[in-house]
């Protein structure tokens, strides 16, 4: 728990193996409509990097998260511009996840990015995801109705747990 982790429907791992990939679903699903610039993703994930070298770099790291969603690989929806993740597929759930002793569990606890501008965002997302008022988190969102999700798990708060689920395409 606390780790940024992908299951489908039927239980199997999706999560990508490494760290800027599941930075980079970290970064996606908490961003404004589950989409950000290539730019800004490349400037946060790859900062001290000459933009040529970060522009490869996120195409390498955008084909092993593609090969990890598998068949789910839809989930993934890029542009000229951008990269994003699927909100007509996809639901965000920010609930509390505590670790056995009933301490809260660190947003993407897993992560460790040796990027400053990633150091600096997942630091500023924990803060943003503390809990310090009654009710919803505003990063919540519903899943839409009537589309059972096909994939379940996604904690990675301190405490609140998000959850991506993929929603199948038949209606």
């Amino acid at each position: 728990m606390g780790s940024v982790r992908l299951r489908g429907a039927d239980g199997a791992d999706l999560t990508p193996r490494s760290q800027k990939a599941r930075g980079a679903l970290a970064l996606l699903g908490t961003a404004p409509d589950l989409r950000l610039s290539r730019a800004r993703l490349q400037d946060l994930l790859w900062s001290e990097r000459a933009r040529q070298r970060g522009s490869d770099s996120l195409r390498q790291m955008l084909r092993e998260l593609r090969a990890s969603l598998g068949a789910e690989k839809g989930l993934l929806l890029t542009g000229v511009g951008w990269v994003g993740l699927d909100p007509e597929r996809l639901r965000i759930d920010l609930t509390p996840v505590y670790d056995a002793g009933g301490a809260p569990i660190e947003f993407a606890a897993d992560i460790d990015v040796p990027d400053p501008e990633f150091e600096t965002w997942l630091r500023d997302m924990r803060l943003r995801l503390t809990p310090d008022c009654d009710g919803p988190s505003i990063l919540q969102r519903p899943a839409p109705p009537s589309r059972p999700p096909a994939i379940t798990s996604w904690p990675c708060s301190r405490s609140k747990a998000m959850t991506a689920a993929p929603m199948s395409s038949a209606r």
